[in-house]
């Protein structure tokens, strides 16, 4: 029974980890927790797909806090229901009193710090207590290059002011920042997301060349990856003004990821801005709607085509609502909510209305 208890969690975290299956991670720790419900790993790491993958709040909750009470020192249970406070709970100030036990149980964990440091960071606005905790997290996890990145885009995004003397010299945060993305390429040079991130950095402070270069190999390493084709068209359309090369790659992306909202959505953004071609526009619009229908940012973006390109503003006022979560007005010939019912007055007023709607 033990030996295969520790089999299946390894499997477990090897489907979460490296095969994103949770649902079968799911099933391989329910299998240890029958094996054995007084050890507290797989109930830790049970929780933390509930909460993470199967979004049950209450059932996840009631297996951190057993984790918790079996092994007190379970810092995968212990950090996973802090993240649970922050997120599900949003309750802040017992999200911190867990970070702070984690950081307590193990004074020397990275990634307790690094945790602590974006709760810092995202939910207190303490910029200042978040740089304390990203520099501890980096000198002790110095090969963790994710965290790099997090530290990178604190510097470079957030905390833009902070200075660092250097050997007499005074490095702003954009250096700082630099430093950050560099170090997490040599961390980890075969992981693409990181020459796209370095890129992302180097567009923003327009030193357009050395983006070129950074998207170029890039794309050496993985031609058809979806992000990278993403960012490069919109560095191609915004930095280069190379609006069919820039094209190429919007459609590339949507090739390589044909279920992910955001290229859809920029898409229709460069149909709409650059081409001026409302057809095209409006219909990937919709294809980004029907993939994700309560996206905040495609409804808003579609509401303002709507209102200021095409002159329909009935039919905006209905996604401008949809972009605050209010879905109580259906409209002909989107693909709805399963949960909202259709309302044929609405539906006939945005018809007659948008025919002729003008501003």
């Amino acid at each position: 029974g033990r030996e295969r208890y520790e089999v299946l969690l390894q499997y477990a975290r090897f489907l979460h980890d490296d095969c994103s299956c949770d649902e079968e991670a799911g099933g391989k720790l329910r299998e240890c927790i029958t094996i054995d419900p007084s050890d507290s790993r797989a109930i830790g790491f049970y929780a933390k797909l509930l909460h993470e993958h199967f979004g049950d709040v209450g059932l996840s909750d009631r297996y951190f806090r057993q984790a918790i009470k079996i092994d007190p020192t379970n810092m995968e249970a212990i950090l996973g229901y802090a993240k649970f406070m922050e997120e599900c709970r949003e309750n802040d100030a017992m999200a911190e009193h867990y970070y702070h036990l984690a950081m307590k149980t193990d004074p020397s964990s990275g990634d307790a710090l690094s945790q602590y440091a974006h709760f810092l960071q995202h939910r207190k606005r303490d910029y200042p207590g978040a740089l304390k905790h990203y520099r501890e997290a980096v000198d002790r996890c110095y090969e963790d290059a994710e965290l790099h990145v997090d530290y990178g885009e604190f510097l470079s995004e957030v905390y833009t002011e902070y200075r660092e003397l250097r050997n007499g010299e005074w490095q702003d945060s954009s250096m700082l920042a630099e430093e950050q993305y560099v170090q997490a390429i040599e961390c980890a040079p075969s992981e693409v997301s990181y020459y796209v991130q370095l890129a992302n950095f180097l567009t923003r402070k327009k030193r357009h060349k050395e983006a070129f270069k950074m998207y170029q190999t890039a794309l050496t390493m993985d031609e058809n990856n979806a992000d990278t084709l993403g960012h490069y068209a919109s560095f191609l359309e915004e930095s280069k003004k190379d609006h069919d090369g820039a094209e190429q790659m919007f459609l590339r992306a949507i090739r390589a990821d044909k279920r992910n909202p955001i290229y859809l959505y920029n898409y229709a953004l460069f149909c709409q801005d650059r081409r001026k071609d409302y057809a095209k526009a409006d219909d990937y619009f919709q294809r980004a709607l029907q993939i994700d229908p309560k996206d905040k940012d495609v409804n808003e973006g579609y509401a303002q085509f709507l209102r200021h390109k095409m002159k329909k503003k009935k039919l905006a006022a209905v996604y401008f609502a949809r972009a605050k979560g209010d879905f109580s007005k259906t409209v002909p010939g989107v693909v709805e909510l399963p949960q909202e019912a259709p309302s044929s007055s609405d539906d006939d007023s945005d018809d007659s209305d948008d025919s002729d709607d003008s501003d």
